[in-house]
C-alpha cells in the first residue's frame, strides 16, 4: 500500500477508531514535549508521543529525522498502530514548518559562514 493509500487521522480520531494493525495509517499531530528518546546504541531509533490537546500516541520510529524534528514539532508519521501494545510503528516521519516564521537575528547575519558551531 502505498502513501495515497494511508488513511489520515488525529490521535483521538486514531484511539476513537476501529482501524485494524494492517491498515496503513497516516497520523497527524504535535510531538509531546520532553518525550524524545533516542536509543543510545542506535541513534536512528526513537520514540516519542504525538498529541493533540489531551490525547496522546506513542510512536517508536526508525530512521532519519527531518532537521525541523523535536519537542512541539507538527509530524506526520505513517505506519502501523498495535492496540494490543498501544504502539504506533512508524516507517515515514515528516514535519510541516512552523505557521510563523521569524526573521534572522542580526548576530546571524553578521557571522562569519566559515566559523564552527
Amino acid at each position: 500500500m502505498d502513501a495515497a493509500s494511508a488513511i489520515y487521522v488525529t490521535p483521538s480520531e486514531l484511539l476513537d477508531s476501529n482501524v485494524q494493525s494492517d491498515d496503513r495509517v497516516r497520523l497527524g499531530g504535535q510531538v509531546l514535549e520532553g518525550s524524545i528518546f533516542r536509543n543510545k546504541e542506535n541513534k536512528l531509533e526513537l520514540e516519542f508521543i504525538v498529541k493533540e490537546e489531551d490525547t496522546q500516541v506513542p510512536v517508536k520510529y526508525s530512521g532519519a529525522t527531518p532537521d525541523i524534528f523535536g519537542d512541539n514539532a507538527v509530524v506526520f508519521v505513517e505506519g502501523y498502530y498495535y492496540y494490543e501494545t498501544n504502539i504506533f510503528l512508524a516507517d515515514t516521519l515528516l514535519t510541516r514548518h512552523p505557521d510563523t516564521m521569524e526573521p534572522l537575528s542580526q548576530e546571524f547575519i553578521n557571522s562569519d559562514p566559515n566559523d564552527s558551531y
